[in-house]
């Protein structure tokens, strides 16, 4: 089951293109939330056995919770920014997924309105610099 937020689909849809080419025997679940768009749409819709595009965090947790009853003995793959990241493997604790199934990848220097990382202060670094 792979969860994603935003850009965090790029590893995901490359792990789906493989399980496609090596015509793995794998049953493949996406659910990819993200409010400006789903990059990859079409393709990774194609690729996933079942695939869901929410486009809010509560919507993306209904999801979770309903996938997650549904294969509690899945492995889960995380990635996204560090909000996404911390709540989604909350998320799927609070539903009883052992840590052990879980595999996830945060993408620290993923910048969006929710997530302020620590190089956030290094954005405006040409203005603070002394010449």
């Amino acid at each position: 089951v792979f969860l994603t937020q935003g850009i965090g689909i790029t590893p995901h849809r490359s792990i789906l293109c493989h399980i496609a080419r090596s015509k793995l025997p794998v049953y493949t679940t996406l659910i990819h939330v993200d409010r400006s768009g789903h990059p990859f749409r079409e393709e990774t819709q194609a690729l996933a056995m079942e695939a869901y595009f929410p486009e809010s965090s509560d919507e993306f947790k209904r999801q979770v919770l309903e996938v997650a009853g549904k294969q509690p003995d899945a492995a889960y793959y995380v990635a996204g920014g560090l909000r996404f990241h911390a709540s989604t493997l909350q998320l799927l604790k609070q539903r009883g997924i052992k840590s052990s199934a879980i595999h996830h990848d945060r993408l620290p220097n993923y910048m969006n309105k929710s997530v302020i990382t620590p190089y956030h202060d290094l954005t405006d670094w040409r203005r603070k610099r002394a010449w």
